[in-house]
């Protein structure tokens, strides 16, 4: 990755000030196009659609959604060389992506993208269907490696043995934000807390909800609602006991990744339709309040079919002007109303964290870093994990 990602990590998470003192940086992301040294709508409110020759539909919607979502398209256009570098890096074949699709007037293939999925999806096949979510997190991936190897070396290697390393790519300071974890033991009441840093939710559907229509905030309070654990042996009293587990968000991140495992562990698919809103206010689910915690939804990852070696992909994104809504299926698109949107079964959804960037060149405010702040699926979230910290204990 061309261009340097600098994110200081100011104090500690451990000691829950952190939320006060974010991961400043450098880096500046934009909420709009306007300003732009080298993209331009041209008066234009929506991109156009991309051919799909190899079952690639899956990568279409991908790519649809990150183009439109202006602060990470924004920096991938403007702060990447398009011809400088060498190494076919996945940063500037998005880069060319979506400097192309901003003076494109009708669908096209973007050819060289191909060499992104043999960099971030090595195991992909030509032809073969894959999971976008799984496609998007390669890239995600690959991005975040590309960055930390564009550090220099004195950035890459001081590193906290708490906290991990200083500086943060432009990947985490988007995507990225902590949850702070509590158990206490029903024996004698020690607290333990531990702090991983997310880069998604992954959402599951229970049993109970296949049979109704159920919400996004439904699985949001399942994920963070508290829940017991049996077997579990306390680092405190030595006993083999139940625990009462929670999750809160310490530190939002300022583009939500939002995952909605509808494929169990045999590829099967849980066809439920969720409903979800335009705007999210995830307040309820933060540790400590004090800050506005709202969200934008800017994109859709839907998938049509029965299971996941197989079917459609599609994505339904926001319009550059912040309001309007378009359906992509490959080449096709077209824009959808408020009830065709509430229709979309969501796999994956994109928001945006409203008053976290800048609103133009001429504004003062930069990236903030969040402000300051199941189902048979094996994985809860996308994480890095630490040791449980005793904090307190009660009896």
């Amino acid at each position: 990755l061309n261009g340097k990602a600098e994110g200081k990590r100011l104090i500690p998470e451990s000691s829950e000030l952190e939320t006060r003192f974010p991961a400043n940086s450098r880096t500046v992301f934009y909420a709009t196009w306007e300003g732009s040294r080298v993209l331009n709508p041209d008066g234009r409110n929506v991109g156009v659609g991309l051919c799909n020759y190899s079952n690639d539909c899956f990568l279409n919607a991908v790519l649809q959604i990150i183009l439109h979502c202006i602060p990470f398209a924004r920096y991938l256009g403007e702060h990447l060389p398009l011809f400088s570098c060498v190494k076919d890096c996945v940063a500037c074949g998005l880069a060319r992506f979506i400097r192309y699709s901003m003076s494109s007037r009708q669908p096209f293939k973007p050819a060289w993208i191909s060499f992104i999925l043999e960099k971030a999806f090595p195991s992909h096949l030509l032809g073969a269907q894959e999971d976008a979510h799984e496609a998007l997190n390669h890239i995600l991936d690959a991005l975040d490696s590309e960055a930390r190897n564009g550090m220099s070396s004195s950035d890459r290697n001081f590193s906290d043995p708490l906290n991990g390393p200083r500086f943060s790519t432009p990947v985490e300071q988007l995507f990225v934000g902590t949850l702070r974890n509590q158990i206490q033991c029903s024996a004698c009441s020690a607290i333990l807390i531990n702090y991983e840093r997310f880069r998604e939710l992954n959402l599951g559907i229970k049993k109970t909800g296949y049979d109704r229509r159920i919400t996004l905030e439904d699985l949001l309070d399942d994920y963070f609602g508290s829940e017991v654990l049996n077997s579990f042996k306390c680092t405190n009293c030595k006993r083999t006991t139940q625990i009462q587990r929670s999750s809160r968000i310490l530190r939002a991140p300022n583009l939500l990744l939002i995952q909605i495992k509808r494929f169990n562990s045999f590829g099967g698919k849980i066809g439920v339709h969720v409903n979800f809103n335009l705007r999210l206010d995830l307040e309820q689910y933060i540790h400590r309040g004090g800050e506005s915690h709202v969200y934008e939804l800017t994109g859709i990852v839907q998938h049509m079919g029965n299971a996941v070696e197989h079917g459609h992909y599609i994505a339904v994104v926001r319009g550059f002007d912040g309001r309007s809504y378009y359906m992509f299926d490959d080449e096709q698109r077209h824009r959808v109303s408020l009830s065709e949107l509430h229709n979309t079964q969501a796999y994956m959804l994109l928001y945006v964290r409203c008053d976290a960037f800048r609103n133009s060149v001429s504004s003062s405010v930069a990236l903030s870093a969040a402000n300051e702040t199941q189902n048979d699926a094996p994985t809860r979230n996308r994480v890095m994990k630490r040791p449980y910290i005793q904090i307190s204990m009660d009896t």
